[in-house]
């Protein structure tokens, strides 16, 4: 059930520690506390339950990173389509169904195939005509399949019943893959992972 709630104009640290503040002052002692990504929480907490336990949702992470590596699905599907665009425009007279316009639609198909599908890489779960959409997609566009392998390293990261250290080794693993460190997009999805915020 709601405890509290506070509607506020801006999501500052100021109101932030207003609203911890109000919850002290009627005698909430947490035992632990689950929030999303947001550097609002980590110190104004500690700082009046010195024993809290502190942890983040596994959702939120998920979703940020995910909303991180879908724009670079986004991407490589614009990349697509626009070599779709390519070739010099047809002379009056010439007829239309020349070769090339011909393979100019078969891009903007592959890249219509990714967009439709773009959800398939950050799904957790796939069925068996999931992973054969998804084996579709790396034939064309190979690079896809190295940002699936990220989210399903991510996914790991978060598995039930493994150890602290088992979760450790896995986060510094993927931190460190340097095929993941040479994308701009899954950089920017690591920076969702770092220590700090764990």
């Amino acid at each position: 059930f709601t405890v509290a709630f506070a509607v506020v104009e801006k999501n500052t640290q100021e109101e932030m520690d207003k609203f911890l503040e109000m919850l002290k002052a009627h005698g909430i002692i947490p035992v632990v506390v689950i929030t999303d990504g947001s550097p609002l929480y980590k110190d104004a907490l500690s700082a009046r339950w010195k024993d809290v336990e502190h942890q983040l949702c596994i959702f939120h992470v998920l979703a940020d990173i995910n909303k991180v590596v879908l724009n670079g699905v986004r991407s490589i599907k614009n990349k697509i389509k626009r070599q779709g665009n390519k070739g010099r425009k047809r002379r009056r007279g010439r007829p239309k169904g020349n070769k090339k316009k011909t393979q100019r639609e078969t891009r903007k198909e592959h890249a219509k195939f990714i967009w439709d599908n773009q959800h398939l890489v950050v799904k957790k779960k796939l069925t068996k005509g999931d992973r054969k959409k998804l084996k579709r997609m790396y034939t064309i566009a190979p690079e896809l399949k190295m940002i699936r392998d990220f989210i399903a390293d991510v996914h790991r990261l978060f598995e039930k019943d493994i150890t602290k250290q088992q979760a450790r080794n896995r986060h510094t693993r993927l931190m460190n893959n340097p095929a993941y460190q040479k994308n701009s997009f899954l950089v920017r999805a690591m920076k969702k992972l770092k220590s700090e915020k764990f």
